[in-house]
């Protein structure tokens, strides 16, 4: 079944994380390097590796290998969260930034 990213927003609401960090999580869970990370979001490794650095913060977490465990429950959701990601062609807050209010 495939989901509409605002379908899947409510279910990473405990995560306290914007849309854009959910991005690099989900790439985090499939094994992807920073520098992968960053091709995929057209983002500096610098500004990922903050990135991922404040997620394993928020979750509480010491190291990116711990990411899959903490995340379990999670694991379909972020991968569709992913999926949708890549058809939409581009970065979930790419164009949505200027009408949305998402704290990160």
């Amino acid at each position: 079944m495939s989901y509409t990213r605002s379908e899947l927003v409510p279910q990473f609401a405990p995560l306290m994380l914007s849309p854009r960090l959910i991005d690099v999580l989900a790439l985090l869970l499939q094994g992807r390097s920073n520098k992968l990370i960053a091709r995929d979001l057209s983002l500096s490794t610098e500004t990922v590796k903050e990135y991922v650095a404040t997620i394993l913060h928020r979750l509480g977490l010491t190291s990116r290998a711990q990411v899959p465990m903490s995340v379990r429950t999670l694991h379909e959701p972020l991968l569709a969260w992913d999926t949708a990601r890549r058809e939409r062609g581009r970065p979930f807050m790419a164009k949505e930034t200027s009408t949305s209010h998402h704290a990160f």
